[in-house]
């Protein structure tokens, strides 16, 4: 009768067990448009036999764990591909809009209206009229109003891209302290239920795949590398520059599961931060991110501004300098022509030889050959961050689908696994059916 009974207890778990892994693979159903969601699997593990006379009787399984299937290292490339994405996309957009703002084919833009200017005084010189006179002054409007929108216009872009900067790194603290609450509670969840057994221990399989997103959307604001603890808690960290002069180092953003055990980024302004509690350092070396890429585009924005208003101000000084108060002003900001200003057709030819004239405040390069130095530079930064990009996008495309074969949710292989389980229950309840009949037949004996 005892193995009548043993058996009994044996079909049972096994009925129990096959009724958690339909529920499981339910859930996996359910959850299979959810990229962030990790397959679950129910983890069997053997019951320990008993003694039956002089031999060992399999008292069946029971259930483990529900584990995610999940290849960490798989998951590591992942972020590292969509911090590379996010950087380059950032600063191809922002590139983007600054060619828009600075575009010049020759045949439009700052070039052409240096080109009318020149042209204006060669015809001044040649012919010295009233009307000449007109078109000199038109020429020089036109090119100072427009040298100084364009910059004002770059101006804006850096003010955007600031501005972009303090929502990011908010939005970064915001992922920073959510993850951290995140480890709090699965470690809370997941604490063994006896002391003196890990192995028995609830598992906080939801509140991963929601860490596992929030720490997909930091790792696409900033470069990190995550490493799981025994207790189930995640330290995420950053390599970047602390202190002044910069050295290189590992910054822990979350380190514990206090839900206090966590490093902010503070926002400086004028296209800086540093992290709280380190050193603010002059230069950064993160190599992905959104917050890289905004760091980037604003050093870019400001080298090119700083190289327009080079040129701006090297024109005000030429000009002027061969022809009294052509332009006033001290740069591309403030640019516009002089409200004294009268064409002088003596001086018209001396002014209009400039075009040809190398520029020792430009590198002795012309006017004409700076302003294409300037325009080569931002079509090269462009065309490189656009291919950096789709480089990246490629990558993050097939490690995503390297992760999901790993952890994503087949249906086919679902629905093949509810066909086995049913026929798992099925074959249970007949063990249980056949068993209780056997005991019946005992019982009714005596």
């Amino acid at each position: 009768m005892g193995g009548l009974i043993q058996a009994l207890e044996t079909a049972k778990l096994s009925l129990l067990n096959t009724q958690l892994q339909i529920q499981t693979a339910n859930n996996n159903i359910s959850q299979a448009e959810n990229e962030n969601y990790h397959r679950q699997t129910v983890e069997l593990v053997t019951n320990p036999p008993v003694r039956y006379g002089h031999h060992f009787i399999g008292t069946g399984a029971r259930v483990y764990r529900i584990r995610q299937e999940i290849d960490r290292f798989v998951e590591q490339r992942l972020f590292n591909a969509i911090s590379g994405e996010s950087d380059f996309a950032t600063r191809s957009f922002y590139l983007d809009t600054l060619s828009t703002y600075a575009f010049d084919d020759g045949e439009s833009g700052v070039s052409s209206l240096l080109r009318n200017f020149w042209d204006a005084w060669d015809d001044l010189s040649a012919n010295p009229g009233e009307a000449e006179k007109v078109s000199v002054v038109k020429a020089a409007e036109s090119l100072a109003d427009f040298i100084r929108s364009t910059y004002q216009s770059m101006a804006e872009v850096a003010g955007d891209i600031d501005k972009d900067l303090e929502q990011t790194v908010d939005r970064a603290n915001e992922l920073i302290q959510k993850i951290t609450e995140y480890n709090s509670q699965i470690v809370r969840t997941e604490y063994p239920l006896d002391p003196g057994n890990s192995e028995i221990r609830d598992t906080a399989n939801s509140l991963r795949d929601l860490r596992y997103e929030a720490i997909k959307e930091l790792a696409s604001l900033i470069p990190i590398s995550v490493q799981e603890q025994e207790n189930g808690s995640v330290v995420v960290s950053v390599t970047d520059n602390v202190g002044d002069p910069p050295v290189l180092q590992e910054i822990p953003l979350i380190y514990g599961n206090t839900g206090t055990d966590f490093t902010t980024l503070v926002y400086d302004g004028n296209g800086e931060f540093h992290y709280n509690g380190y050193a603010q350092s002059p230069s950064h070396s993160l190599d992905g991110g959104k917050i890289n890429g905004l760091l980037t585009s604003y050093d870019d924005l400001n080298t090119v501004m700083d190289e327009f208003n080079r040129f701006a101000v090297s024109l005000i000084d030429e000009v002027n300098s061969r022809h009294a108060d052509v332009f006033s002003g001290t740069g591309a900001d403030d640019i516009q022509v002089s409200t004294t200003f009268d064409p002088d057709p003596t001086l018209a030819l001396y002014v209009s030889n400039l075009q040809d004239t190398n520029i020792a405040s430009l590198g002795d390069f012309t006017f004409a050959e700076y302003l294409s130095q300037i325009q080569h530079n931002i079509g090269s930064l462009h065309e490189s961050a656009e291919d950096r990009h789709s480089f990246y996008s490629a990558l993050v495309d097939e490690v995503q689908e390297q992760q999901q074969s790993i952890s994503g949710v087949s249906l086919d292989e679902e629905l093949v696994d509810l066909i086995k389980f049913q026929q798992l229950f099925q074959a249970s309840a007949k063990v249980i059916t056949t068993v209780s009949e056997l005991m019946n037949t005992v019982v009714n004996m005596v």
